[in-house]
């Protein structure tokens, strides 16, 4: 049995590594089907807890921390950047066809992210262009 702090480490090491399930098998000692099940239930539970947290930094916050940055743009409050993260390619056809990114050459998920992760978007498919998503 994995010990409760590897299975946030092991989301963890898959969230930014993109590791496949095989290999964090092996690393960890235990079945590519208990990596799965680590790996969403992680990450089910951080969605829930970080629901609860307000990650909105305030006006007060952002101008403090925000010193230089501030005077070329006084009204900002979060900077969003686009992600676009590797996914594994559906068994659908159609599913495949709204995952495929041209521009990386495989299948992709792309979502925006603000701030300290205090907005994600909704995940489109790598076809979806960031003009599609934006407008």
């Amino acid at each position: 049995m994995l010990p409760v702090p590897n299975h946030f480490f092991l989301t963890l090491i898959k969230l930014r590594t993109y590791k496949t399930n095989f290999k964090l098998s092996r690393l960890f000692g235990i079945s590519e089907a208990e990596v799965h099940i680590v790996f969403v239930t992680w990450v089910k539970f951080m969605s829930l807890q970080w629901h609860e947290l307000n990650l909105w930094p305030s006006r007060e916050v952002v101008d403090f921390f925000a010193l230089d940055f501030r005077e070329k743009f006084p009204t900002t409050r979060v900077i969003v950047d686009g992600r676009e993260i590797p996914v594994k390619g559906p068994k659908l056809p159609a599913a495949q066809q709204i995952t495929f990114s041209m521009y990386k050459n495989r299948n992709t998920a792309k979502a925006l992210i603000g701030g300290l992760v205090s907005f994600v978007s909704d995940s489109y498919g790598g076809c979806a262009s960031n003009r599609q998503i934006v407008e």
